[in-house]
């Protein structure tokens, strides 16, 4: 059975020019000339030729082992029997190497590490310390001149990482033997000229916290649904899309048309979901510099006018502590749509009554969109003071080998006995979801070191989306110093 794919996404590419780090999107392509901000229109869905697809569930997808087992024999051979791998890992991180009670993944975690240590003979020791607990500690060890020993790799969320880089705390992975950084590809990782510290990879890429789109199928009605899953499928459905999808159902009185998942959702929410989308990166390279180019290249204008129309018809979710009136709104069938998380289907999706079928996060109006890293998505650095650089070397490219789309693969399937419906399309969108990478922008990694820059990116985004300001008239100010506060936190050689 030939599956289909969404349209393709790029994958995440990290780069280092000048010894300052940043992310930007491999083999970008040009993107088009905005328009000013509009009252939205809402076109007629158009479909592409339709697809063949399985009339009757033909069982699930055999999970791609065989993949990542040969990329891990491929791998330099080495006898570590006697040496422990220690891993630092955050307890504000989402862990993709180990994961935890709650997570679904974390058998197959357990059996992707197996295969590492089944190799290379190591041991695997974990201490899970909270953010600051870490900043602390590294500090103290690399601070004391080689008296102490933090750990062989740490795992913590993008952010904390950015921050360990510019004060000097992480080893340039360059230094490391046997650990080859990949060009491009799915396992595009770290930041690359100079010096590389973040390694960014399968490994630490999970999958359960990424954004997906639920469509109410009571509300909609079933010839709009199919519709709207054949849009999909054929890589055609866009914000206009859905957008006319709201217009065009039949809402009883109390619906809320379009719940919006915001804030507390394991990702940024609605605003940098749909910048994503729209083929937004919110930085890109200019004379070796992450220089913030979506306002001069008139992509404010474009996100402006895609949020002005969200919030017409949307609740946006900006909950207080331990609420999240966009799911309810959605599990009591008031809304139509609902942007949640892919673990909300073994969670709590599992055993709701509402009707449900799942959908991508829409195509933007650009020639790339791509997929978002959650915010919280952790990232692999190592200590400046390793001294058992070839063991870490080892893990680092044996996790990275190990990892892959087979661990999708185990995921979809355990959602497909977790609540996932088999008579309709959304085991097949879950498969072309979970295969596609993800894009690690620059804001989530060094945003909290230069707080300008967040200020005038996903700030903006999110303040247009809760309040309406359109993104220009918050971003536009910071933009004259904000070259020189870049330039500050570069990271060291």
């Amino acid at each position: 059975m030939k599956l289909y794919r969404l349209a393709a996404l790029l994958a995440a590419a990290a780069l280092l020019l000048s010894g300052c780090g940043y992310i930007i999107l491999e083999n970008y392509e040009t993107r088009g000339t905005a328009s000013a901000a509009t009252d939205p229109v809402f076109p007629e869905l158009t479909l592409a030729p339709k697809p063949v697809i399985p009339a009757v569930f033909e069982g699930r997808r055999e999970p791609r082992t065989d993949e990542a087992k040969a990329r891990l024999e491929a791998l330099y051979s080495v006898d570590l029997s006697s040496a422990d791998v220690l891993v630092a890992v955050s307890t504000d991180a989402d862990d993709s190497l180990f994961g935890d009670e709650e997570d679904p993944f974390t058998e197959y975690y357990a059996m992707r590490n197996e295969l590492v240590t089944g190799k290379y003979g190591f041991s695997i020791t974990v201490i899970r310390e909270s953010s600051e607990t870490m900043r602390a500690g590294l500090a103290a060890s690399i601070g004391s001149g080689g008296d102490s020993y933090y750990s062989d790799v740490i795992e913590a969320p993008a952010a904390l990482s950015g921050s360990f880089a510019v004060s000097g705390l992480l080893m340039n992975l360059r230094k490391l033997p046997f650990y080859e950084i990949p060009s491009s590809g799915f396992e595009s990782c770290g930041v690359y000229g100079t010096s590389c510290y973040f390694d960014i990879s399968r490994a630490t890429e999970g999958y359960a916290s990424r954004p997906a789109l639920y469509l109410n199928t009571s509300l909609a009605g079933r010839e709009l649904s199919d519709r709207l899953a054949l849009a999909a499928i054929n890589g055609s459905f866009d914000f206009d899309g859905l957008l006319g999808a709201v217009a065009e159902a039949s809402l009883p009185d109390g619906t809320d048309g379009l719940a919006v998942s915001f804030g507390n959702a394991g990702y940024a929410g609605i605003a940098d979901i749909a910048a994503a989308r729209l083929g937004i990166s919110f930085t890109e390279r200019v004379s070796g510099y992450p220089s913030v180019t979506f306002v001069e290249s008139g992509g404010a204008e474009r996100l402006t006018s895609l949020l002005m129309s969200l919030r017409e018809i949307s609740l946006i979710n900006n909950p207080v502590e331990g609420s999240d009136p966009a799911f309810d709104a959605f599990r009591e069938g008031k809304a139509l749509f609902y942007v949640g998380k892919l673990s909300d289907i073994p969670g709590r999706l599992k055993d709701e009554k509402v009707s449900w079928e799942i959908l991508p996060i829409p195509q933007g109006d650009g020639p790339v969109s791509y997929t978002l890293s959650s915010p919280d998505r952790a990232v692999f650095t190592v200590p400046a003071n390793n001294r058992r650089t070839e063991s870490t070397s080892m893990f680092l490219s044996g996790v990275g080998a190990a990892s892959g789309n087979w661990i999708a693969d185990y995921y979809a399937n355990y959602c497909l006995d977790s609540g996932l419906f088999r008579e309709n399309n959304s085991y097949f969108t879950l498969l072309s979801l979970i295969d596609d990478p993800v894009y690690f922008d620059f804001v989530y990694i060094c945003g909290d070191e230069c707080k300008s820059l967040r200020e005038a990116t996903v700030l903006a985004a999110r303040i247009c989306a809760l309040s309406g300001t359109p993104v220009a008239d918050t971003a536009s100010p910071l933009l004259a110093d904000l070259a020189k506060a870049i330039k500050k936190i570069s990271l060291k050689q």
